[in-house]
């Protein structure tokens, strides 16, 4: 079964910060899969509780210039969507973008903390939950959404994923 992971970039002072460090334009991924966005954001929507984990509306990105669509086949879809159930709901982890920053820069892998998640650790922990070998020697949460995009595309899953038109 393919699921979508939507890679998206923005003008905010966040997203120029991210892509600055990650030598990229997407800041931020999130995941088409249970009829709707399944996304880890640090800033609350009306229907959260709090930032984190959630599932948003299924359009979400539909329009957006900066977003990209990217279509994958996953080896193991109930693996991925075990793993989705499971971290819906988990806080946001400011301190992963920390991280991941960290990591880009210096090459350091700081610990990371499993119950908390951001986007790009959200993406790539359901990724390897579907049996996709993601970036298997670095931790999920030193992973950022262009260090994603490209193992996806380029990390040995071109003949299982395509860019589609957003």
């Amino acid at each position: 079964m393919k699921v979508t992971f939507v890679f998206v970039g923005g003008q905010s002072k966040v997203d120029k910060l991210i892509t600055g460090v990650s030598g990229g334009d997407k800041s931020h991924v999130a995941i088409k899969i249970f009829d709707g966005i399944l996304e880890s954001t640090g800033e609350r929507e009306e229907i959260d509780p709090y930032p984190g984990v959630w599932l948003h509306h299924p359009d979400k990105y539909d329009n957006n210039p900066y977003a990209e669509f990217i279509e994958v086949e996953i080896p193991d879809i109930e693996g991925f969507k075990a793993e989705a159930r499971k971290l819906l709901g988990s806080p946001y982890g400011y301190t992963d973008c920390l991280r991941a920053g960290i990591f880009d820069l210096l090459g350091i892998e700081m610990p990371d903390n499993d119950w908390v998640m951001d986007c790009s650790e959200l993406g790539t922990r359901l990724a390897r939950a579907g049996k996709l070998d993601i970036l298997p020697d670095i931790k999920a949460g030193c992973i950022d959404p262009m260090r994603l995009r490209n193992a996806i595309l380029d990390g040995g899953y071109g003949k299982i994923a395509s860019s589609i038109a957003s």
